[in-house]
């Protein structure tokens, strides 16, 4: 993938799961006390459903660190949305996690 493929798929997936998932679902659940949104939780959810196909890529070792990661990442970006109220926020990290992930790839090649 080229760096404006993970731009791109980092835009989208923004818009997708924060933008759309977690904002309809904190829209129409009840908050709870919790520091993290059921919305975030929701989205969370999807997000690393989505990633299921490193199965099909990657050594198995490797998938396991790689979707922790991806829920990391998620319910990180899910808390600075909730937390700004800006979609830009979340999708400027997701854009610069992307290309740090290009730099470690190039490094190893």
């Amino acid at each position: 993938i080229s760096s404006i493929g993970y731009i791109a798929s980092s835009v989208s997936e923004e818009i997708i799961y924060r933008g759309f998932v977690q904002q309809y679902v904190n829209e129409n659940l009840r908050s709870s006390s919790f520091k993290i949104s059921k919305g975030n939780f929701v989205a969370t959810f999807l997000f690393l459903l989505s990633h299921l196909g490193f199965f099909l890529i990657m050594p198995p070792l490797f998938v396991v660190a790689s979707l922790f990661t991806v829920v990391v990442f998620s319910l990180v970006a899910g808390y600075l949305l909730d937390s700004a109220k800006n979609i830009w926020l979340p999708i400027s990290v997701h854009i610069c996690i992307n290309m740090l992930h290009i730099l470690i790839q190039v490094g190893f090649s």
